[in-house]
């Protein structure tokens, strides 16, 4: 598209486009803050009359994303320790990416990027948010897919726990919300 914000946010027509580009779309960014302000205010260039409300429950959060991802990984590693007490043959789970227990260690977008190292690009500060959101989720889908890779091979963690899922909770949420036109499955 290739237009600036200046443009986007002076004419009803480019704004209108923004948001149809939008639809059906799990959205995210480094600040939830500015997402919510951005959808405010090209929802108001567009002359809609939602003021953005229609996009905001399509967001997510990266940060709320990784304490799914932790979260699972409890789950996942108490189910194994019980399955330990009854067989003692059962090795303990050893994940790829050791992931802290304590989500405040990333309770900001800036300490999940630290946290998944991840150096910020230089460039354009817009670019360089972009890339960082889009390297940081490449690399929530990797720790996620990891968590739930125990489930093909632990078929009792599969029993317990059901099928992997393809995104954590709060992602998945967001996909099939903005998916259904505002209906969460």
């Amino acid at each position: 598209m290739g237009e600036r914000q200046s443009d986007v946010l002076g004419h009803a027509e480019h704004a209108r486009l923004v948001l149809t580009l939008l639809e059906r779309r799990a959205i995210t960014g480094s600040s939830l803050e500015a997402v919510d302000n951005w959808l405010t205010l090209v929802s108001a260039a567009a002359d809609t009359d939602d003021r953005g409300i229609q996009w905001k429950k399509n967001v997510f959060s990266p940060v709320e994303v990784f304490a799914d991802v932790v979260a699972r990984r409890r789950i996942h590693t108490a189910t194994v320790r019980a399955e330990q007490e009854r067989n003692k043959s059962v090795a303990a789970l050893v994940w790829p990416h050791d992931l802290p227990d304590d989500v405040s260690v990333a309770a900001d977008f800036a300490g999940l990027t630290g946290l998944a190292r991840i150096a910020v690009p230089a460039g354009a500060p817009v670019v360089s948010d972009a890339l960082t959101v889009a390297r940081l989720l490449r690399w929530l889908v990797v720790v996620w897919t990891e968590t739930e890779d125990v489930k093909g091979r632990r078929s009792y963690v599969r029993a317990e726990h059901g099928p992997a899922e393809p995104l954590p909770p709060t992602w998945l949420t967001a996909v099939r919300t903005a998916a259904g036109g505002g209906l969460a499955s």
